[in-house]
């Protein structure tokens, strides 16, 4: 839960318990703190508080730790420590990996949005490598729907269960564990891709693609250039530098949704922003052929930057990563709206970045656009103002690592 509601992608085994600080998921934090107030109004004789105490009027939906840790953390703008420490506890990492009584672990399917931007594929793959490191059996399902949008069609079907394949992956799943059939559970990993053609008054079957296990496929390398482009060989790098800055208060800033309602109108219809100069962007000549993206990308770099105090984790330089596929008409596609926060306490070290995961068909002829931006309206980024320099050196390439999927 700290890491979803505050993220910090730096886990090279992309696992997070241990990750400092990272961005406030602000718009989701604060739609469910607020739903959650409203609750004794809309539901007289309920509440979330538990503590004995009666509830704070200002805050009637919940405990008053939650209450305090809310106020804490939107003051500071990070998640501060005790807020971390109560997220952690009440998360699986903590109930299950962390927790030593805890020595035998349940069969479990996860099932993850590949379009969720509150529980990202990120999420998933934490756990998934959670169970397999303890040797439980485990199945990774990649679905499209999630907290950010609807399923796709032929994925559930509560009226015919039969013609939903979500439906029919967990009660396998059901009956192979609970009941002893020895009904198949499938392969390791599925995923949705978009891109594949269906009936979709139909099962959803046909557009889900498999791998045995997680991670899928290989690793393509791209690589930053100093002149704004993205190359695919290191001797195409040449030298050079951008420079760009976070204004006071992260503001303008970068638009990449508005959290829960995004799929609905006039949400939906409002295209993704980086406002000039606020941001560093390398972008790839046109993609010769189809370039199928199932997992997580990451991206090695390093950078300098002026304002930021170590001893100070709101002034520290927050960056958010992200990919468009730009189409050769040049507007861009922000895949699912993602986008990956990172703090970064010490500037004197190579920065390592997870970027949003993703299944997503970049097609022959687009072109990928990397940008690294200073803020995000959906999320709370750095409080001090930054001039921030990226410096390309072909010697010390800054590497882009794309899972893809054989061709």
């Amino acid at each position: 839960m700290s890491y979803s509601l505050g993220p910090n992608n730096d886990a090279r085994n992309f696992i997070y318990t241990n990750s400092p600080p990272g961005a406030s998921k602000y718009e989701w934090s604060e739609l469910f703190f607020a739903d959650g107030n409203a609750q004794p109004a809309l539901n007289p004789g309920t509440s979330g508080w538990t503590s004995g105490q009666p509830p704070d009027p200002a805050c009637p939906g919940f405990d008053p730790e939650v209450c305090v840790i809310n106020t804490e953390s939107l003051a500071a703008g990070y998640l501060t420590a005790d807020t971390i420490a109560f997220l952690r506890h009440a998360s699986a990492q903590y109930e299950f990996f962390s927790n030593p009584n805890v020595t035998r672990f349940p069969p479990t399917l996860l099932v993850q949005g590949e379009t969720d931007t509150l529980f990202t594929i990120a999420d998933a793959v934490a756990n998934y490598q959670g169970f397999v490191k303890h040797g439980a059996p485990v199945k990774l399902v990649l679905g499209f729907g999630g907290h950010s949008g609807p399923s796709a069609p032929g994925e559930v079907n509560d009226a015919d269960p039969s013609k939903g394949y979500l439906d029919q992956l967990w009660l396998n799943w059901y009956s192979h564990y609970l009941k002893g059939s020895g009904v198949p559970t499938g392969p390791g990993v599925e995923y949705f891709r978009d891109w594949v053609p269906y009936d979709p008054s139909g099962s959803a079957q046909p557009a889900y693609g498999s791998a045995s296990a997680w991670p899928v496929g290989t690793i393509q390398s791209w690589y930053l250039s100093g002149d704004g482009s993205l190359v695919s060989s290191r001797r195409q790098i040449a030298a050079g530098s951008q420079t760009f800055v976070n204004p006071a208060d992260g503001e303008p800033s970068s638009y990449s949704e508005t959290s829960a309602v995004q799929s609905n109108e006039p949400f939906s219809s409002i295209p993704p922003t980086d406002p000039p100069g606020t941001f560093a962007a390398f972008i790839s000549a046109p993609l010769a052929a189809d370039l199928d993206s199932v997992g997580i990308p990451t991206l090695d770099f390093s950078l300098s930057a002026t304002g930021s105090d170590s001893q100070l984790p709101a002034t520290e330089v927050v960056l958010f990563g992200k990919i468009y596929d730009v189409a050769p008409d040049d507007s861009v596609l922000l895949v699912h709206r993602l986008v990956s926060p990172i703090r970064i306490a010490d500037l004197s070290q190579a920065v390592h970045l997870n970027l949003p995961g993703v299944v997503h068909r970049y097609p022959a002829g687009h072109r990928l656009r990397l940008v690294l931006a200073a803020s995000d309206q959906a999320y709370v980024g750095s409080r001090a103002p930054h001039t921030i320099t990226i410096t390309v050196n072909p010697s010390t390439p800054f590497r882009l690592r794309l899972p893809v999927l054989s061709s």
